[in-house]
């Protein structure tokens, strides 16, 4: 899984690759990976009430070393070619029942290799009620990232 690179006394340096068919060590691909790193709610109010306002806050991270420009898909050359990617956060009210709707939908800047951006939308709920949030990150496929099906973070919070 891995491949010595080379050893200094007692510091030895490994290089990390994805193991192939055939069992050769293949290079990590060279692509930006999207992810969304955390999603949590804070409440705004100090003392709860009806329809009392939280703030759904969510971190869209780029989880690899290449930055989100250096790999676009044809639709994400045409909408932003300098790497930028729409990111939403969705809403299931009355959770476990019902569908998930939109609450908020933003572009997000092109990111470099590591860097995270904060992202928060506010929400208005009942008390005694379940809502689930659901974070999107290059939901419009603008980005060819190494790992696709990594895009998406639910949680949910009881109010």
């Amino acid at each position: 899984m891995f491949k010595k690179l080379f050893s200094l006394s007692s510091l030895t340096i490994f290089t990390f690759g994805v193991l192939g068919a055939q069992g050769v060590v293949m290079p990590l691909p060279k692509q930006p990976d999207v992810v969304i790193d955390q999603l949590y709610v804070k409440i705004l109010e100090k003392i709860p009430k009806e329809g009392m306002k939280v703030r759904v806050v969510f971190v869209v991270k780029n989880i690899s070393s290449y930055p989100t420009g250096s790999a676009l898909t044809p639709e994400g050359k045409k909408m932003c070619p300098t790497g930028c990617f729409m990111v939403r956060l969705n809403v299931l009210r009355n959770y476990p029942s019902g569908t998930y709707t939109l609450l908020c939908e933003k572009k997000c800047k092109p990111l470099r290799g590591g860097e995270s951006v904060t992202f928060y939308c506010d929400d208005f709920v009942k008390i005694g009620t379940e809502s689930k949030y659901q974070a999107l990150a290059d939901y419009l496929n603008w980005i060819d990232e190494a790992h696709e099906g990594n895009n998406e973070k639910t949680s949910s919070a009881k109010y």
